[in-house]
């Protein structure tokens, strides 16, 4: 799984503490993806500090992390979720770390590649190829012999910077932000966000079990193809 976005706020104005920051952010406005699960983290987060969506503050679509850190450096918005590689390669002093998603929604579902039922069954055979890609360059990945490929990689392809490349590639081994091993998914992790919408109100009780949000047959049919190709 990959980590959390984190939120950081503006404190250029606001105590140093970082519990106390939360009620700063009453009657503000914060950013995120409003369409996407990390907009639900993130009303989680507030929630579990007594703080109530469009009672307490509201939510301003900006678009990508980058996007985000730009309008909270400005101190056009109080407050985002935003991946923490940006705000360390931009060095946004004026930013102070408010929470980590990790610490409210773990294990939280990341790096998932999602389609329809009707999709994948009328493309099963091509979406079992992928997914046995995915596998082996994970394995791949992984593989300590090929650290410093990887690295390399970092460098030249994604414009990372030495340090960067060897944050990055350390990050991969993280236990609740790396890699998942082969790839596979956490049918717990759906929990975890099925619970946060329950207490948000966004679904009603009793939650629907995990199974009709996955399907993990296409996941096996391709883990028996590497085995048999091996």
């Amino acid at each position: 799984m990959v980590k959390l976005t984190e939120i950081f706020v503006d404190f250029s104005t606001m105590p140093k503490s970082v519990y106390p920051l939360y009620p700063n952010l009453v009657n503000a406005s914060s950013a995120t993806l409003s369409g996407t699960g990390f907009a639900v983290v993130l009303r989680y987060i507030l929630h579990c500090h007594g703080l109530s969506f469009e009672r307490d503050y509201n939510f301003k679509s900006v678009g990508s992390t980058r996007l985000r850190l730009a309008e909270l450096s400005s101190g056009k918005i109080a407050g985002a979720m935003v991946n923490p590689r940006y705000v360390e390669d931009n060095g946004a002093a004026n930013l102070r770390l408010l929470a980590l998603g990790k610490d409210y929604a773990d294990p939280y579902p990341a790096r998932l590649g999602l389609t329809t039922r009707a999709w994948a069954e009328q493309h099963r055979s091509l979406l079992v190829r992928f997914i046995r890609a995915m596998i082996k360059t994970i394995d791949w990945m992984l593989a300590a012999r090929n650290e410093a490929e990887l690295v390399d990689f970092m460098q030249s392809k994604l414009g990372r910077s030495p340090e960067q490349a060897r944050r990055e590639y350390r990050r991969l081994f993280e236990p609740s932000a790396g890699l998942t091993r082969r790839g596979g998914f956490n049918p717990e992790s759906l929990k975890t966000v099925l619970e946060m919408r329950r207490q948000l109100a966004l679904i009603g009780a009793p939650l629907p079990p995990v199974e009709k949000y996955f399907d993990d047959s296409f996941y096996r049919e391709a883990m028996a193809a590497i085995r048999n190709s091996d």
